[in-house]
């Protein structure tokens, strides 16, 4: 009987206690704490990323001379043996007679170029682009033809139709806006990525690259612009004739527009700005 009653005593304590918490947890806040503001970010430093962009562009891709040779002094240049050969985009060794065909060159030809770029800004002045582009060109051999002394030319004697560069990387920018004029100011920056030289038939020529940007931006509205850029990307490419790479260099001529979204609240902008002026 005693044991009964203990446990019966036991269990009156605890709900007891439970309900004691429960009532402690409903009980509502004391004026003092439901009077103390909550943490907010109300300045412009607060926030680290002050807003996006979204820019889109197309143009012109100027190509570069990736294998090159110089021509055979005299016929008493020594040439190694298999040293003179030249593979041909389709995997082959082009049968050209070493005798005929002299200096080959092979140069990935200028075309069109499509991009987008994604803008990260941390300040009015400086933000960060990640930038990807698609050109669509061709590729080139072109060798000396020294079967008439009289008349030693330049021909080409191989082509692929079909070549797709890719490109990948993120750059520093600085928009010159101390400089706007006519709501235009002008940009420079520097960033690093990585290339992707796709042939139709021979293995993806890929590397790295260091960039340099420069452009000039027209402002239409506080969302909208429109700008002219150069992009230069300048990367080690290998060739499949000789042990060694070739200093590479792609240059974009590219027109686009720009989309700006802002992420900081209207008021914290507009402070911003008076603050500034």
């Amino acid at each position: 009987m005693k044991y009964k009653t203990s446990v019966t005593g036991l269990l009156v304590l605890v709900l007891l206690l439970g309900s004691g918490i429960v009532f402690a947890q409903e009980q509502p806040a004391s004026d003092a704490e439901a009077e103390a503001p909550a943490d907010e970010i109300t300045t412009y430093g607060d926030y680290t990323v002050k807003a996006y962009s979204i820019s889109l562009y197309g143009g012109l891709f100027s190509g570069d001379t990736f294998f090159e040779l110089p021509p055979v002094a005299s016929d008493r240049t020594f040439v190694e043996q298999g040293t003179n050969r030249v593979m041909g985009y389709d995997g082959e060794w082009l049968p050209l007679d070493p005798e005929i065909w002299d200096a080959p060159r092979k140069t990935i030809k200028s075309g069109s170029t499509f991009g987008i770029t994604i803008g990260v800004f941390l300040s009015d002045l400086f933000h960060f682009d990640l930038d990807f582009s698609y050109s669509k060109t061709k590729a080139t051999t072109t060798m000396q033809n020294n079967s008439d002394p009289d008349d030693i030319h330049r021909e080409l004697v191989d082509e692929d139709p079909d070549i797709s560069v890719f490109t990948g990387g993120v750059s520093l920018i600085y928009d010159g806006r101390p400089a706007t004029f006519y709501n235009m100011f002008p940009y420079v920056g520097f960033g690093l990525g990585g290339v992707i030289n796709r042939f139709s038939h021979l293995e993806d020529a890929t590397g790295l690259y260091l960039m340099g940007v420069a452009g000039l931006k027209w402002e239409f509205t506080e969302w909208l612009s429109a700008f002219g850029q150069v992009n230069v990307r300048t990367f080690s490419m290998a060739t499949q004739e000789v042990e060694y790479n070739t200093q590479v260099t792609y240059t974009q001529f590219v027109l686009g527009v720009s989309f700006f979204i802002d992420v900081l609240p209207p008021e914290v902008r507009a402070a911003h700005e008076a603050a500034q002026n």
